[in-house]
């Protein structure tokens, strides 16, 4: 009896380390890129959610050790702060869980994030106006903790990182979208966007997910099936949601409610 539960104990210690690795990674680090152009924390801002994600947001050690492995002299991460009385958070809006100062400095007027390694590795708060080189994080999908609706979530993710693309002088210039809203087509992009989600303000979060003609398809142009989703539903209730809290339950909403939502990086 005693071997009996001697091996289910193993069995199951087995078990538990292979689940906890198998979710660690679906979680790849960011990728960070260094970008040496002197900006204050606003334009350094624009430039990254122009081109790539957002400014250097870090959320844990690993993280941080792959942004010091660019450092030379520094630059804006994407650490900040409204007001001298705010708490500091990320650009993303997410809380700075992970923190390394040289001084927490109080001062009113130096409100944005400087990261160096001079003497170890090393934040700096400084004047947000301060023209100064930054680093930028692009990843295969994220979470924006902005309330738009359907329409407006699905501009804001196509506008993320969209190049224009010029030809000759009679072609009209078009535009090329590397993300959009998210298409949870395959079990990797529901696991990764059911760890997103935990941390999102609203209880409902967008997806892309439409209902147009007569089947419920994702932006990416595959069909959804569910019969969680009504065959033909009101014509004010034609986007997709999923729950905070159960990733696997689909709603059909009013494409006009104001909800968090999520943008992945589009198939090449």
């Amino acid at each position: 009896m005693a071997v009996k539960k001697n091996s289910t104990f193993r069995l199951l210690s087995l078990f538990l380390l292979i689940t906890t690795l198998c979710a660690e990674s679906f979680v790849p680090l960011r990728r960070f890129l260094f970008v040496n152009k002197k900006s204050s924390w606003t334009k350094a801002q624009h430039y990254c959610r122009k081109y790539y994600t957002d400014l250097a947001t870090i959320r844990n050690q690993d993280e941080t050790g792959a942004l010091l492995n660019l450092i030379k002299n520094g630059g804006w991460i994407g650490l900040y702060r409204k007001t001298p009385k705010s708490d500091w958070s990320w650009s993303g809006g997410e809380a700075a869980d992970v923190t390394q100062w040289e001084v927490e400095n109080n001062d009113t007027g130096r409100n944005c994030v400087f990261n160096f390694n001079e003497k170890g590795k090393l934040w700096r708060a400084k004047n947000c106006m301060t023209a100064q080189p930054f680093f930028c994080h692009d990843e295969e999908m994220f979470l924006v903790k902005e309330k738009r609706s359907w329409e407006e979530a699905l501009e804001h993710c196509r506008s993320t990182a969209a190049t224009v693309i010029r030809g000759p002088p009679y072609v009209r210039p078009r535009r090329s979208r590397l993300y959009d809203l998210a298409s949870l087509a395959s079990g990797w992009d529901r696991h990764r966007a059911q760890d997103l989600i935990q941390e999102a303000l609203t209880d409902q979060i967008w997806s892309g997910l439409r209902f147009l003609g007569d089947r419920w398809l994702w932006v990416s142009g595959q069909r959804k099936k569910s019969r969680q989703l009504p065959l033909c539903p009101a014509w004010w209730q034609r986007c997709g949601s999923l729950h905070r809290n159960n990733s696997i339950h689909w709603e059909a909403r009013s494409c006009r409610e104001k909800r968090n939502f999520l943008c992945s990086r589009r198939a090449q």
